[in-house]
């Protein structure tokens, strides 16, 4: 009978350490966990990839059709979604029940740069066809003309725009420079023509004028041919109203500047594109573009104007001058902000005389910190006027 009770233990023994051993421990939070999910898109109901939807300490990333899912304790909480292009939202009082699925989507509105844009494609890596934070678009979808014993990476594919560095080919083209630096964006034309080609500007909001600057390569097959538009739908080529007049725009073989009146737009978030559509050609360049609440005036005159006109070195470290003119007498701010429009560093909060001045950044906050590589924007208000330049800081 002894040995009956104790074999019946040892079995009852065994199996509890299997029970153990074999099935995964179960806390009461994973017990009376519940899910969350959804979807995050942006405001043209468009999905978001890549965006960060948050609740607690529990983190979840959004695929390319913009759902997330995230197991979670029951409990109340606040979820928030974020993306770096984007201005993040929250969610309170969100209930979460054991066993149950909650949907939580999120509509995220897109981040504008904040004080203007202004781009002269040097900071682009050389013969890139994709250059953040452009979006170009190949409509043509056709192989493309180049430059007869000339070659440079990519020559010859299908392709929108490129980040054209005419040093930088093999052999190097000494005969064709950029409006400033060394870099510009370039369409070539399609061998299947018409080109139909788009470059697109990152969203911004509340310029009043947008301006580039723009050539033909020759006119050896006739000029190049551009539209500009305006969408406040996102980036797709059919949503653009064009702005530049019912017929295209020939682009002499020299540089030109364009300037385009923005201020119907200005309390809406709006993109800019510049549609090459011409039928044969050589190649369309494009350099400095700027949209900004004050125009920039034409290089041929000689204004009183009140900006920044640079910065040297540009890419730097550890620091740079920056240069800026005032037409007039007056108090000036100058600042340092981050891409997201959080001012860092404060350069000049003063009175200052009308003519040329310079400054000096390091790098530092106005916490004495140093700031990440990346790039910047340097923000000049005086006299009524606004001026932005980019900053690059290496390291």
């Amino acid at each position: 009978m002894r040995s009956k009770v104790f074999c019946l233990l040892l079995v009852m023994a065994v199996m509890a350490t299997l029970v153990a051993g074999e099935l995964p421990a179960t806390s009461c939070g994973e017990r009376d966990a519940g899910t969350i999910t959804g979807v995050v898109r942006n405001t043209f109901n468009q999905p978001i990839q890549g965006a960060a939807v948050s609740c607690g300490t529990v983190t979840a990333a959004t695929n390319a059709s913009g759902m997330y899912s995230m197991q979670i304790e029951a409990g109340t909480y606040s979820v928030t979604a974020s993306h770096p292009d984007h201005q993040s939202a929250t969610q309170a009082g969100v209930v979460v029940v054991g066993g149950q699925t909650i949907y939580c989507n999120f509509i995220l509105h897109f981040d504008p740069f904040p004080f203007g844009f202004y781009d002269s494609f040097e900071d682009h890596e050389d013969f890139a066809l994709e250059f953040a934070p452009w979006t170009c678009v190949d409509v043509d979808l056709s192989e493309t003309s180049g430059i007869s014993g000339v070659n440079w990476s990519h020559a010859g594919e299908p392709q929108a725009f490129i980040i054209f560095n005419p040093t930088a080919t093999i052999p190097p083209l000494s005969g064709i420079q950029a409006y400033s630096g060394d870099k510009m964006a370039a369409s070539f034309p399609a061998t299947q023509s018409p080109s139909s080609d788009w470059l697109i500007t990152p969203a911004v909001k509340g310029m009043d004028f947008c301006q580039f600057r723009a050539r033909s390569l020759n006119a050896d097959n006739g000029l190049e041919r551009i539209k500009v538009g305006v969408s406040t739908f996102g980036t797709a080529p059919q949503s653009f109203i064009i702005i530049s007049g019912a017929q295209a725009l020939e682009v002499p073989a020299s540089w030109t500047q364009y300037i385009f009146d923005l201020s119907g737009f200005e309390d809406e978030i709006v993109y800019v594109g510049i549609h090459h559509c011409t039928d044969g050609g050589s190649a369309l360049l494009v350099d400095s573009f700027n949209a900004e609440n004050v125009p920039v005036a034409d290089d041929s005159q000689t204004p009183a104007l009140t900006g920044i006109e640079g910065n040297f070195p540009n890419p730097f470290n550890p620091e740079t001058n920056i240069r800026f003119s005032l037409a007039r007498s007056g108090p000036v701010e100058l600042g340092v902000f981050d891409l997201r429009g959080r001012k860092l560093k404060t350069l000049v909060n003063s009175y200052l005389p009308s003519g040329h001045h310079t400054t000096v950044w390091n790098g530092l906050d106005d916490a004495g910190r140093q700031v990440s590589s990346g790039v910047y924007l340097c923000k000049l208000r005086a006299g009524g006027q606004r001026s932005c330049h980019k900053l690059v800081l290496m390291k």
